[in-house]
């Protein structure tokens, strides 16, 4: 994930990476992939204009290019695959895995409709991103639609993968590591560093 060092020497998401031009996107990635060792998948997060930019075919192939050695995951939130532009982002999508570049959701949550959308879109899927913070319940009687135990077996129904983000506790790693969820993110794994050249 790209991140920069504010003023205070902490790191941060750079400011409204969405409004990233792909040319500009692509200038970063050049640099960045280099830091990145061999076979490790490369994800970036793309906003729902620049999923249907003019010059998104070209801007993957570039990306792809970059280093062959690396696979190329396109990220995009759930909320950017609904309403009026849906036909048109799932084009971009089956586009993108054409090119050898895999999908996931980010932002998937605990609501029925979630659920349902992502049986709309099972077969492009490759990964869906789930955040502990949605899982974890403040009172006892709470109740969710879906669990993080469903999205597991959903997944391996359909060959997805899930990645668990904002793992902080022990609690949170045993509870993915009880699900069978074998990719995390979080402070628990590593707060982001700056990279030793």
């Amino acid at each position: 994930m790209l991140r920069e060092m504010n003023d205070e020497g902490q790191w941060q998401v750079p400011w409204r990476p969405n409004l990233l031009t792909l040319k500009q996107f692509l200038a970063l990635m050049k640099e960045a992939i280099k830091s990145i060792p061999n076979g490790q998948d490369v994800a970036i997060n793309l906003s729902t204009e620049q999923l249907l930019n003019p010059s998104f075919e070209p801007f993957i192939k570039s990306v792809i290019s970059i280093n062959q050695d690396h696979q190329l995951v396109i990220e995009t939130e759930l909320a950017s695959i609904e309403g009026w532009r849906e036909k048109a982002v799932l084009e971009r999508i089956r586009l993108a895995r054409s090119l050898g570049a895999r999908f996931s959701v980010d932002s998937v949550g605990t609501t029925t409709k979630d659920f349902n959308k992502l049986n709309e879109l099972v077969e492009s899927i490759d990964y869906i991103k789930c955040s502990m913070d949605e899982y974890r319940k403040t009172e006892p009687h709470e109740w969710l639609d879906v669990n993080l135990g469903s999205w597991v077996t959903f997944a391996k129904e359909h060959g997805i993968v899930v990645v668990l983000a904002k793992v902080e506790t022990d609690a949170d790693y045993g509870l993915a590591k009880q699900l069978g969820i074998n990719y995390v993110q979080g402070y628990y794994t590593g707060k982001p560093m700056e990279i030793q050249e």
